[in-house]
């Protein structure tokens, strides 16, 4: 990727509803980036992407090598003063891995394994100092996107209907299951992550996928929220997981790995957190996953430098708790941004270990392409800064046709009802956003 020349960076003392700035203006605003839950950086900055120049969207495993040509860059060394200015907005379909892992087969009809987008300019709100700041590769971008600031005082958001079709049957899930525990047993793998497919449609003719965000993010508040939209196509997201981190010479990924419902009543919920954190099979998990990510950040990381700075910390979330850990490491000096995407994609937590035996399993059991659920929404600044999440809590749309998945993560002694009603649990806030 050749260095495009420094930002143009204005400070304006009001916030804009970006949401509504996308719902307005999807061509000139495609894609947004939003924390509505954690702490400290994971919950720092909004970005709003904005001017895209260039766009790619590659439908085959070549296209998908070239698109990785064109986005890359060497990772930033030093700490810069905003995550984004302007650079690439990157959407990455599970099935995209099949580009640089040979022995998965590509799906061959016609799906989106990938795209980016040259971006020219962006918004970026800082929750740290309260400010706004408009980006842009040059003055003429940053009054494009003062022209259209206006948009964001008022509630230009259509509201769509969405009818529930049908979801995978749980037996049909359960059968899964066991197909799985039978490889575990075989030793062919340790873990995999399974997941069941929900089909919705809505009779509207044009679908507004930034309302799509705004009630997701309401029934689902989470710290990596996305919104990619071209077209007819979207992918609406509030995840609670970190693909991986890029800045200051440094990498980084957040697995999520142990999963209990939420209640309602304090003293119970409290309890739930301690019965997660001292589950064996949930530790032995969570443990078995962080090794993966350990390996996969040792790949592209200097020799002794990859550490786990946080280590199963809880994380609640509005439906469900979570244990969470950090992984990271110093960067190699021969490394560039593609070498992350390929040593770290598509995450250990939503595949299993080892990583591609899990997902040739996953695509013998689940006979279909994953798309964006289990891919990637993230970005790559101009000076080689970068944060990619993971698409779970994630729902696809296509015209009128929408589609999510919701995974378990299954060992040797899973029990296959009780991973069903996690999917259950996992769902239920996609369920509640497109019920609402």
């Amino acid at each position: 990727m050749t260095k495009p020349p420094p930002s143009v960076v204005k400070t304006i003392d009001y916030r804009p509803v970006l949401v509504n700035l996308a719902a307005a203006d999807k061509e000139f605003f495609p894609g947004l980036l939003e924390s509505q839950a954690g702490t400290g950086d994971n919950a720092r900055y909004d970005i709003l992407f904005a001017d895209p120049v260039e766009i790619m969207v590659a439908t085959t495993v070549d296209q998908v090598q070239q698109l990785l040509e064109l986005i890359d860059c060497q990772p930033a060394q030093e700490s810069q003063p905003l995550p984004f200015d302007h650079g690439w907005l990157v959407y990455l379909s599970y099935e995209a891995a099949t580009q640089w892992q040979p022995k998965l087969t590509a799906p061959d009809n016609g799906q989106i394994l990938a795209m980016a987008m040259r971006c020219n300019g962006s918004v970026v709100f800082d929750r740290v100092t309260d400010k706004t700041h408009l980006c842009g590769i040059s003055q003429r971008v940053i009054d494009k996107i003062e022209q259209r600031l206006a948009i964001g005082h008022v509630d230009p958001i259509r509201h769509n209907q969405f009818h529930f079709d049908s979801v995978e049957a749980a037996d049909d899930f359960q059968q899964g299951i066991k197909i799985c525990q039978q490889y575990i047993r075989r030793g062919d793998i340790y873990q995999a992550n399974l997941s069941r497919r929900w089909h919705y449609h809505s009779t509207d003719k044009n679908v507004c996928a930034a309302a799509l965000f705004v009630r997701l993010k309401e029934a689902n508040p989470a710290p990596f929220a996305a919104l990619f939209q071209y077209r007819d196509w979207a992918v609406v997201s509030s995840s609670p997981e970190r693909l991986f981190n890029v800045k200051a010479g440094q990498v980084s990924t957040r697995p999520i790995a142990g999963t209990h419902p939420r209640v309602r009543d304090f003293k119970s919920d409290q309890l739930q957190i301690k019965r997660l954190i001292s589950d064996d099979k949930e530790q032995a998990e969570h443990i078995m996953l962080v090794d993966l990510e350990r390996n996969d950040i040792g790949q592209v990381s200097q020799s002794g430098t990859v550490v786990v700075d946080e280590f199963m910390v809880v994380e609640s979330y509005p439906h469900v708790h979570h244990i969470v850990s950090n992984v990271a490491g110093r960067f190699r000096t021969d490394m560039m941004i593609s070498d992350v995407i390929k040593a770290l994609f598509p995450g250990g937590t939503i595949t299993g270990c080892p990583k591609l035996r899990c997902m040739q399993i996953i695509a013998e059991i689940e006979q279909r392409p994953r798309a964006a659920y289990t891919g990637s929404i993230g970005y790559i600044s101009h000076h080689g800064q970068a944060d990619f999440n993971i698409l779970i809590r994630s729902l696809s749309l296509q015209g009128q046709a929408l589609q999510f998945n919701a995974g378990a993560g299954i060992v040797y002694d899973s029990d296959a009802s009780k991973e069903t009603e996690e999917t259950e649990h996992k769902a239920k806030g996609l369920v509640r956003a497109l019920s609402s």
